[in-house]
């Protein structure tokens, strides 16, 4: 009789697996069809026997005036959709250099149409050196709402930059056009058709192994961390766009370059500097300009027999974090890869690394799964993770030790785990050297009760640890800026000195108190529940722009999680005593962020803390709404269909930021 269970129990499994491989089958089979059948849909017009080719309207070569009056050119539109104009030449400037604010090629295309008195005017802000403009006439008579009459002419101008280096200090002179050409040809577009494979395979996944990912929410992040982060990895242009990302670009090329030293060319360098040519608000605006843009870095950026060798200084403490990218980019050298895919291999290499550690921190998590969910797939934390920078890094090392740490408080073992508690120490140490701010939050672990040691001995070697680790992480990063400030902050934060901060603060303890409690107060929306930390995409999506994302359903669906998110019964040590505790290093942490601008990136004298961004804030975000939620979700109820609406939520909502902020403004 056992022996026939055992056996039943086997076919059971092996059914199961091959009920599964068929699923995973089917999944991969639907993506690659619709991925396909999207081609066929946006090239439709050329199945039914449209014409093709390119139909050249002019080839002479026309230079443009001094204060940057173009050529005029009439256009027959019967010849194609897409106008090609291919440009040459340098602007020159009278007596300076270019800013890093001018854009300096700011194109202004005035387009006359049939029956339309006025012209409609285009504005184009490609990178410096971008020598083609391909502009889609469709796309601009449909934002333009002109109607069906068609394009009869064209005009060429180039304008003073909103910023930067004015235009009577310019000369235009020595640009021209060189060819115009109207375009109609089909188009096989690789990221749109990434896009429609893992949004397909995901939201198909998610449909047909619900049960599976209800059981195990760590696989759900997994998946659709790394597919909606493969596409913005495959999306993003080769410049300028995360925060920051030159400088974090600087130490990823250091590491990489261990043993040796950098041998670069000045077009790499202009790319690790802040310089008209990496400039966040110059950026291709289709997939055309987005090749030509690549092909243009690919042919300059020499990373390896240059003529620079810059001698960039990479933090020790800062490391860790970049370990994943260095290893990527390194990787791209070995196999001379050009500079284009040397900048996808290191960014691909931060998202694994961000989807691995994070998916590691759920799993572990005893409780508030969704929760944890639901944060780690903010649009912001998956561009993050998606562009060189050490915050993904922080954040999932961070909450990884906070996982490690409600496991064994929430565990029913009368004794710790000696490698969740090596886990939980490496974790907190590691996201805390990178950014000591976050240093309160390992006090933390304190929570551990008595009944978990056998001896008293264990219980003080655990304390010390967790005493060692802060003291360190004071003494190494927090204390020298109290004791020793520098004559100068961050000069981005303009005529800043740490000197007179820190002399303030010591001085003037109240005032300084007033300052900070103020502006606390009046960010809470921006640090915990705004735009700021939640759907924010560098130089893409951000304060300076009018779109903030799809803020409100993310909001949303943050609140959902909570309601559904419940503690275990036999959590009984997460009491009011133990969630203060919690709170109070919470606020700690917050304090030291806000007090750290003050000191690096304020001006002496200022009332407002400045530079202070919603992003700093996200690994207090989950222990935050950690505390609010109970031993029951309020809406859980065991029923997984309140899971399964959160994991197709996320997918959409993460899916779309994609589309709208980043596939559609760069590859189509």
């Amino acid at each position: 009789m056992r022996m026939g269970n055992s056996e039943k129990m086997k076919r059971a499994e092996a059914l199961l697996k091959t009920k599964n491989l068929s699923g995973l089958l089917f999944v991969l089979a639907a993506a690659l069809l619709a991925a396909a059948l999207t081609e066929l849909f946006f090239n439709r017009e050329f199945l039914s026997g449209r014409g093709r080719g390119e139909t050249v309207i002019t080839d002479e070569r026309t230079y443009f005036s001094e204060s940057g009056r173009g050529p005029r050119i009439e256009v027959d539109e019967e010849h194609g959709e897409e106008l090609l104009l291919r440009l040459g030449g340098e602007i020159k400037t009278k007596g300076s250099e270019f800013l890093y604010e001018n854009s300096s090629k700011r194109l202004r295309i005035g387009l006359e149409f049939e029956d339309e008195s006025e012209p409609v005017f285009v504005y184009d802000n490609d990178p410096v050196f971008l020598t083609e403009e391909l502009i889609d006439l469709e796309d601009i008579k449909k934002e333009a709402k002109i109607p069906e009459g068609s394009l009869v002419a064209l005009s060429i101008d180039i304008v003073e930059a909103p910023t930067g280096t004015k235009a009577e200090d310019t000369d235009f002179s020595g640009v021209f056009l060189d060819r115009a050409v109207m375009v109609n040809e089909p188009e096989i577009n690789p990221v749109r058709d990434l896009f429609v494979f893992c949004a397909v395979f995901a939201f198909l996944f998610m449909a047909l192994f619900s049960r599976l990912l209800y059981e195990k929410p760590h696989l759900a992040f997994f998946v659709i961390c790394s597919l909606s982060g493969l596409c913005l990895t495959a999306a993003l242009p080769a410049g300028k766009v995360g925060n920051d990302e030159e400088t974090h670009l600087q130490a990823v090329m250091d590491m990489a370059s261990f043993p040796g030293e950098m041998h670069i060319s000045t077009a790499v360098l202009n790319q690790l500097m802040v310089t008209d040519f990496n400039n966040p608000d110059a950026q291709p605006d289709n997939e055309y300009e987005r090749e030509s843009y690549h092909r243009l870095l690919d042919s300059a950026c020499d990373y390896k027999e240059g003529e620079r060798s810059p001698d960039f200084y990479t933090p020790v403490n800062r490391m860790p974090a970049y370990l994943a990218s260095a290893a990527g980019v390194k990787a791209a050298k070995g196999l001379d890869m050009d500079w284009s895919s040397l900048i996808f291999m290191g960014r691909l290499a931060n998202l694994i690394m961000y989807a691995l550690i994070m998916t590691a921190a759920i799993r572990m998590l005893p409780f508030c799964k969704p929760l944890m969910m639901a944060i780690a797939l903010f649009p912001q934390n998956i561009f993050l993770a998606s562009t060189f920078s050490y915050d993904p890094f922080v954040t999932s090392c961070l909450y990884l030790g906070m996982a490690c740490l409600l496991s064994e408080l929430c565990s029913e073992d009368e004794h710790l785990n000696l490698r969740t508690q090596g886990i939980m120490a490496l974790a907190f140490m590691g996201g805390c050297m990178v950014k000591a701010v976050y240093a309160p939050l390992v006090l933390i672990a304190l929570l551990m009760p008595k009944d978990k040691f056998k001896k008293k001995k264990g219980l003080w070697l655990y304390r010390a640890w967790i005493v060692l680790i802060l003291i360190l992480l004071i003494s190494s990063f927090i204390l020298p800026t109290a004791l020793a400030p520098a004559e100068t902050g961050d000069t981005r934060g303009g005529a800043t000195s740490e000197v007179s901060q820190v002399g303030f603060i010591l001085s003037e303890p109240l005032s300084y108190a007033f300052i900070l409690i103020r502006q606390m107060i009046r960010w809470i929306p921006q640090c915990f529940f705004g735009p700021d930390c939640t759907t924010f995409m560098g130089h893409i999506v951000s304060g300076n722009s009018e779109f903030k994302g799809f803020y409100p359903a993310v909001l949303l669906i943050l609140l959902f999680s909570v309601f559904i998110s419940s503690g275990k019964p036999e959590a009984k040590r997460l009491g009011i005593r133990e969630r203060f505790w919690i709170f109070l290093m919470i606020g700690a942490s917050a304090v030291l962020v806000w007090t750290s601008m003050y000191v690096a990136f304020t001006v002496p004298g200022a009332e407002e803390i400045a530079g202070v961004q919603g992003r700093y804030f996200i690994p207090l975000i989950f222990p935050l709404y950690m505390l609010f939620t109970g031993k029951r979700g309020i809406l859980a109820r065991g029923n997984y269909i309140c899971y399964y609406l959160i994991m197709i939520s996320e997918t959409a909502v993460l899916f779309s930021s994609i589309w709208q902020c980043v596939v559609s403004a760069f590859c189509l």
